[in-house]
């Protein structure tokens, strides 16, 4: 699965923002081009977020290639949320100083988030298949179709991207494009 580099299926180029117009609102246009950019440049660290699988202790022990690749997984999930931390704090800066939008803006299908460390993010391969009484998966890569398909917000919704629940709060569409569009 880390050979096929499987969290390039989270897609960031195709999401478009649904709460504004990125031409029409420069304030927020930059803020979501600072995501992107932090966003490529985290995407394992988010997919593991989703796709996490539990590696025991005792594995760890006895293969240094598992304690090798968990405390990896540790780290770059603790810089990405580091650097996710500090991209939030300058929008909710953006949101004092201008009041340009309000923390609606974040519920934008544009904007991937980490799970907070109290959801369940772990992920057993073949779990999907045997709770439908189906045979296991053949490989992890058929494993992983499976979860992702019946678990669509492992991938932010991006595999399908009109299943994300923000597209169901009316509100939010164009909440934040300006009726009159700025002077040129």
């Amino acid at each position: 699965l880390y050979l096929d580099d499987s969290w390039e299926a989270l897609d960031l180029d195709s999401t478009k923002p649904l709460t504004f117009d990125p031409d029409l609102c420069p304030p927020l246009a930059a803020i979501t081009d600072e995501f992107l950019a932090l966003a490529k440049d985290h995407m394992q660290a988010i997919w593991e977020s989703t796709h996490s699988f539990p590696i025991p202790r005792s594995k760890q022990t006895a293969e240094p290639w598992a304690a090798s690749f968990y405390s990896g997984r540790k780290n770059r999930s603790s810089h990405a949320r580091e650097k996710f931390r500090a991209w939030e704090d300058r929008v909710f800066e953006l949101i004092r100083r201008t009041g340009c939008c309000d923390l609606d803006v974040l519920l934008d299908p544009v904007f991937l988030r980490f799970p907070q460390q109290s959801e369940e993010t772990t992920w057993f391969p073949g779990r999907e298949a045997l709770a439908e009484g189906r045979p296991a998966p053949k490989s992890l890569k058929a494993a992983l179709r499976d979860c992702d398909q019946a678990s669509a917000w492992r991938n932010h919704y991006r595999m399908n991207p009109g299943s994300h629940p923000a597209l169901k709060i009316r509100r939010l569409r164009l909440k934040f494009t300006p009726s009159d569009p700025p002077a040129q």
